[in-house]
């Protein structure tokens, strides 16, 4: 798994998909699934972590054009998922009132654009969202993939581009089973015909999946 990491704590993270009506109940969702006792939190995310392709943007910083791959989260993503801030701080709940948003730039990004903590990029709908945060470099792919500018974002509405429908429940390394049985529990009460379509894996399995994937075409392209 260690060729495919996304972060420090990524092989203590059950991940899975939600529908719209779990979202917009995710602060009952949340606080049901911490109710078992090797759940410790649960983080979201607009795009999935674990993918090939992304959200792609383009904005300006200091009169320059950058291009880098971005995430909208929630506030806990980074801690969920056990990725380090390098320089500035993490989200914290009050970014999500400010309107232009904050950003959380990877190493990759702030070398290859000379970003400064406190330095505005453009953010959604012509606003200009501060940097808050630097982290540590991270991968979200297999790692023939090299490591990209990245970006987390947070804003005043998360929602504007679409549901948080991804999420990541971090859990102790104690019963991870139990823990899948009451997830699985906590969805079906929020939304029945939804959970009934639901699978709960482990992060590093479905970075394996996207791997052996990935392997498997490869060898037969060659």
């Amino acid at each position: 798994m260690r060729s495919y990491a996304i972060g420090r704590r990524c092989d203590n993270v059950l991940i899975t998909r939600l529908t719209a009506e779990m979202d917009k109940q995710r602060d009952v969702l949340v606080n049901t699934l911490k109710e078992h006792p090797v759940i410790e939190d649960a983080a979201f995310s607009f795009v999935p972590a674990v993918a090939t392709a992304g959200l792609q943007l383009g904005r300006e910083y200091e009169g320059n054009e950058i291009l880098f791959r971005s995430m909208p989260v929630s506030p806990n993503f980074l801690s969920v998922m056990g990725i380090k801030i390098t320089d500035g701080r993490d989200f914290i709940r009050d970014d999500e009132s400010k309107e232009a948003g904050s950003y959380i730039f990877n190493t990759k990004a702030r070398q290859a654009f000379a970003l400064e903590l406190g330095h505005t990029v453009g953010g959604y709908n012509n606003t200009q969202a501060e940097i808050i945060g630097l982290s540590e470099d991270f991968n979200v792919r297999p790692l023939h993939y090299q490591i990209e500018p990245f970006a987390f974002y947070i804003w005043v509405n998360e929602n504007k581009w679409g549901p948080m429908l991804n999420a990541y429940i971090k859990v102790t390394n104690r019963d991870v089973e139990s823990a899948r049985d009451h997830i699985m529990a906590t969805l079906s009460k929020v939304d029945p015909a939804g959970a009934s379509l639901a699978t709960v894996e482990p992060l590093n399995e479905t970075l394996g999946t996207l791997y052996n994937k990935e392997s498997n075409l490869a060898s037969l392209v060659t």
